[in-house]
């Protein structure tokens, strides 16, 4: 791609070139090198012009090196920010397959409504009730996202409802209320 230097004038006397380039692929850099200007001035004559602008990601015939592939050079304990395998019970259960239905049988039963102010639609959450998520976790011995599977009690829609955000920190306000005077919920 040989090119002579130009000045700005000269290359405004050539923007039907540098047009007809950028819409035959090629990018405003390598233009910028052919003509030995810079960057900035071929965008800003591009512009100026109405060319509409390629996205730098999206370019013709290129694509991700990555896409669609797990990159398991990083995973797991090879990942820098490994910290030996520490994700909580907790964690691991509400991001199973299983859980997420669950969420969506409830709110789909309730039809996507808060079953305390009855707003439909916004913020939902699902709510374990009237047995608490960390109790059905004390009292079946769960240790593991196995032992999740396994628990009827904790996929049973009988046990879950619908609120809305609001709603369901009041909840929790409410509990840790109680907890402190001793009295159980």
């Amino acid at each position: 791609m040989g090119g002579y230097y130009l000045k700005r004038d000269d290359v405004r006397e050539k923007i039907k070139d540098v047009i007809g380039l950028y819409e035959s692929g090629f990018n405003s850099r390598e233009i910028a090198v052919k003509y030995k200007i810079t960057h900035s001035v071929i965008l800003k004559l591009l512009n100026t012009n109405g060319v509409k602008m390629k996205a730098p990601h999206k370019r013709k015939g290129i694509e991700p090196w990555n896409k669609g592939k797990e990159y398991l050079a990083i995973t797991g304990s090879k990942n820098p920010r490994w910290k030996g395998g520490i994700t909580n019970l907790n964690q691991k259960i509400r991001h199973l397959l299983k859980y997420k239905l669950w969420l969506q049988a409830i709110f789909k039963r309730d039809n996507w409504t808060c079953m305390i102010c009855k707003k439909r639609g916004g913020n939902l959450e699902a709510d374990h009730y009237p047995k608490k998520f960390s109790e059905i976790l004390k009292e079946n011995n769960i240790k593991s996202s196995e032992d999740a599977k396994r628990c009827d009690i904790l996929w049973s829609l009988s046990n879950g409802r619908t609120l809305c955000l609001r709603c369901h920190n009041r909840t929790k306000q409410v509990r840790s209320r109680f907890k402190k005077v001793g009295v159980t919920t």
